[in-house]
């Protein structure tokens, strides 16, 4: 546009109409370069009120692209582990970290629910079972078997065969925040007196 023309335009902001009727005197280069340039800075600020500020592709250029291959899962390497502990455990059937660590192999890894619960009963029933396996039989009777009460006698058993150990407190703790233990009628925290009667 030349400096002897005159300058109408027409510009939205905000919703609101603004006609340039006003601006009939004749511009000096200078200040139309000026007058274009906010024309510029307010049209782009339009597009970014409105979201147009960049177009699909260069949107896309931010964006990293992913990819995910999922690994097959390596059954011959499941086989492989399952006859290793079933060779140790019959060598020393009553390792009760051993029994206690084949349970969880069944239980997380072949998803055997059924098998783990046996393997983990086995790991406390040996004659001195370690806190970590009643500690891990706890959690799969609470998380899988929803058995509250065998669960917090496991947790119980944890303590007393490791007193004072602060991962099978904090466990007992989270137990008991989770289950509402003590704090209902129908509380899952029951004497520690019964303790004694209660058969394994």
């Amino acid at each position: 546009m030349s400096h002897n023309n005159t300058f109408k335009d027409v510009n939205i902001l905000h919703g609101v109409g603004v006609q340039d009727e006003c601006v009939k005197e004749v511009l000096t280069e200078e200040e139309e370069k000026l007058w274009n340039f906010m024309l510029e800075e307010v049209s782009k600020m339009q597009k970014v009120l409105r979201g147009e500020d960049l177009d699909h592709e260069t949107m896309m250029k931010f964006v990293s692209q992913v990819s995910v291959e999922i690994e097959g899962d390596q059954y011959e390497e499941y086989e492989k582990t399952d006859s290793y502990y079933k060779k140790h455990i019959s060598l020393t059937p009553y390792n009760s970290l051993l029994l206690s660590n084949y349970a969880q192999f069944l239980f997380l890894v072949m998803k055997d629910n059924d098998g783990a619960e046996e393997y983990y009963k086995q790991s406390v029933l040996v004659d001195s079972p370690e806190a970590e396996a009643y500690c891990r039989y706890a959690d799969f009777l609470w998380w899988i078997r929803k058995d509250t009460w065998a669960a917090e006698l496991r947790y119980l058993q944890a303590l007393e065969a490791n007193p004072g150990n602060t991962f099978y407190l904090s466990k007992y703790a989270s137990f008991l925040w989770n289950t509402g233990g003590g704090q209902q009628e129908n509380s899952t925290s029951f004497p520690i007196e019964e303790l004694d009667n209660l058969q394994i």
